[in-house]
């Protein structure tokens, strides 16, 4: 190799370096480390690439047999609270609603926060819906068709950002809850503030005080791309 094809080499490697964008964000979060169904919720993984996003529970030391409840809060305009809730078709979606048709078990959102989707998990299935006040929720996509069974380590849920109704760049606010989904029986296990120990149950009020935040992968700016390319272009011209 000549000592002009290695400077090349370096040269476009380097001027490379200067404009990429991480095609891969990943933060995690851990729990409130509370124990009233057995500490089943360990951490919470989430991580893009740009289009889609997987969001990964780490089992804690309890068994996954009831439904884990990821309120988002995307697109602004959202509910401020489950009262409102009434969707009970099935399992996740008693969970999201808070609500098993009689009992109902409700939780407050964090101000500056109102949910507009709910990612819902249980040992046999995981799916996002956008959520409805006083009807069904809206399902949008299948999360993760068959999760693995009640004692798996980890569990990854996958869906797009456009999902969310957000661009890429974008951030979006959680929390998550943990709860019997066929009774409604809310447990002290979560994602975000406020929720102290001792299992709220049913009927029950629980208040969330603060929620979590996440920043999904920008797309590579055009100024970039163009840069790239005119670069490469008078490298071609010198050879």
């Amino acid at each position: 190799m000549t000592r002009f094809a290695l400077t090349k080499i370096l040269s476009i490697a380097a001027f490379t370096s200067l404009f990429t964008v991480s095609d891969a964000s990943a933060v995690v979060y851990a729990s409130n480390g509370n124990t009233g169904f057995g500490g089943v919720l360990g951490s919470l993984e989430i991580t893009d690439d740009g289009t889609t996003i997987t969001a990964t529970l780490t089992r804690g030391a309890g068994a996954l047999n009831d439904g884990f409840i990821l309120y988002i809060d995307s697109i602004g305009g959202g509910s401020a609270n489950t009262a409102n809730f009434t969707d009970t078709a099935d399992d996740l979606r008693r969970g999201i609603s808070g609500f098993d048709g009689t009992n109902r078990a409700t939780l407050n959102f964090p101000g500056g926060f109102g949910a507009d989707r709910a990612l819902g998990l249980n040992s046999g299935f995981a799916g996002l819906w956008a959520t409805v006040e006083g009807g069904s929720h809206t399902f949008l996509t299948t999360a993760n068709g068959a999760p693995g069974g009640a004692t798996q380590a980890t569990y990854a849920m996958t869906f797009s950002i456009a999902d969310l109704g957000i661009n890429p760049g974008d951030s979006f606010n959680f929390v998550g809850t943990y709860l019997n989904t066929s009774n409604a029986f809310r447990s002290d296990e979560a994602f975000g503030g406020g929720i102290g120990p001792g299992n709220p149950g049913v009927p029950s009020t629980a208040t969330f005080s603060s929620f979590l935040t996440y920043t999904t992968v920008p797309e590579p700016s055009v100024f970039a791309l163009f840069g790239i390319l005119g670069f490469a272009l008078i490298f071609r011209r010198r050879r």
